[in-house]
């Protein structure tokens, strides 16, 4: 695999807007291998539609999960860790002081540029399905933004983001538990216009359609009935625009409690999976693609390849971690 026979521990946290992720794997000449991989939803995002400044119950959560994963690091003996984050601490006005407070922790984070996020999550995709192609689209509905990336061949990916994700489209607009028709209508309505100037400047058109990210795995395992969470089993599955459609007149009739009994709903994710559901249902009917491809790669696995590659010093090749499930 590399120049360097030496066998390291690396960890890799991807820090979103929803969930905080950390993965820890063993490098070696015999490849790469999982030690753990762990998840917490810490909605560092909640709030930032309304003012751009990260809430203090918001920091701790964060602060707290660093602290676990920080634990969970030094017991595994890491060598090294790379920490990533994006939207949330992008956009916050106080990301500097989380990003002290994490130091302190012991963790050093990187806010990744718009630009590169969409580079990394490109790869990571590309290195997890087998066969994708130049001109593939690829969908993530994240916590406070929406992101779509085309890929392209010797250069870097194209990408186009709105700032409207699961959590903020909830909390602007879905006040009651379950949703009223009116405010169905009125969130429809708002975030239509956006998602369509969003896709209708893509070019060229993108030739398939791939949805990485909390939202598009979350439909998967719902669609599968897991009871625990399996991403051998989501990495490929294809998901039908009226399959979404249906999942989506379900919900909007359910409380989050009634929600959080969904076998593959996680119970943390309950009450923003409608909003998730709708934005991917909006584009993938503007795209014109009565199927999606899940994919249970992107941004951490792209941080992965990328940590590996910076230790190593040499590319890793995508049938290193075909067989990778994070």
């Amino acid at each position: 695999m590399s120049k360097d026979n030496k066998e390291k521990r690396i960890a890799v946290l991807d820090l979103g807007s929803q969930t905080f992720r950390l993965t820890i794997v063993r490098c070696s000449e015999a490849g790469i291998e999982i030690i753990t991989s762990r998840m917490v939803n810490v909605r560092l995002g909640s709030g930032l539609s309304k003012l751009p400044i990260l809430r203090p119950d918001a920091m701790k959560r964060g602060i707290d999960t660093l602290r676990q994963f920080k634990t969970v690091m030094d017991r595994l003996n890491v060598d090294r860790s790379y920490a990533s984050a994006t939207a949330a601490l992008r956009i916050a006005m106080n990301a500097d002081h989380f990003l002290e407070m994490a130091r302190k922790e012991g963790i050093d984070i990187e806010v990744i540029p718009t630009e590169h996020e969409a580079a990394i999550a490109a790869r990571g995709v590309v290195h997890t399905l087998p066969g994708l192609g130049t001109g593939a689209g690829i969908i993530d509905v994240g916590g406070g933004s929406t992101e779509f990336i085309l890929t392209r061949k010797n250069t870097d990916p194209l990408r186009h983001s709105i700032p409207m994700g699961a959590v903020n489209v909830t909390e602007n607009f879905l006040r009651h538990d379950p949703p009223t028709p009116s405010e169905l209508s009125y969130m429809d309505m708002r975030i239509r216009p956006t998602v369509s100037s969003l896709l209708q400047n893509i070019e060229p058109r993108p030739i398939s359609l791939v949805g990485i990210g909390g939202t598009a795995t979350t439909l998967a395992a719902m669609s599968l009935e897991m009871n625990e969470y399996d991403p051998k089993r989501i990495r490929g599955l294809e998901l039908s625009l009226d399959e979404i459609t249906d999942w989506i007149n379900r919900l909007k009739k359910m409380t989050t409690r009634q929600k959080s009994d969904i076998p593959g709903l996680q119970s943390a994710r309950a009450d923003i999976i409608l909003a998730g559901a709708w934005i991917m249902r909006m584009s993938m009917h503007m795209l014109g693609f009565p199927v999606i491809t899940i994919c249970d790669g992107g941004l951490l696995t792209g941080l992965l390849i990328r940590a590996i590659e910076k230790e190593y010093c040499n590319n890793v090749e995508p049938s290193s971690t075909r067989g990778i499930y994070l």
